[in-house]
């Protein structure tokens, strides 16, 4: 009986082991990140931040983004008149025809 007390007190002493060993592997590892966040990608955040912040308040970006924005809008206005509404007026007219045509059979069926 007194080896088996043994036994079980040394397997007990390595499970409190062990369980330690894993309680202080994770706390290092969290204590890694955390300092990684802190020294290392808050600062880098923080940096974008102010870069794009200055970028978005300065005068010039809000005039090429203003350009941009009609260049393009010049673009697509000119292919919605030249490309899609010649395509609408003929699906319209189409539809429109179908329409007479089939409203006619229908006078015709009854």
């Amino acid at each position: 009986m007194n080896s088996l007390n043994r036994l079980l007190t040394e397997n007990l002493d390595k499970m409190r082991e062990n369980q330690m060993r894993v309680a202080t592997d994770i706390s290092g590892g969290l204590t890694d990140a955390a300092d990684w966040f802190k020294e290392t990608a808050s600062p880098a955040i923080r940096g974008k931040f102010n870069e794009y912040k200055e970028k978005l308040q300065d005068p010039e970006t809000h005039k090429n983004i203003r350009e941009w924005i009609s260049e393009k809008y010049d673009v697509a206005a000119e292919f919605t008149k030249e490309e899609i509404v010649p395509e609408l007026k003929k699906v319209y007219e189409a539809a429109t025809a179908d329409e007479s045509t089939t409203s006619s059979r229908v006078e015709v069926d009854k």
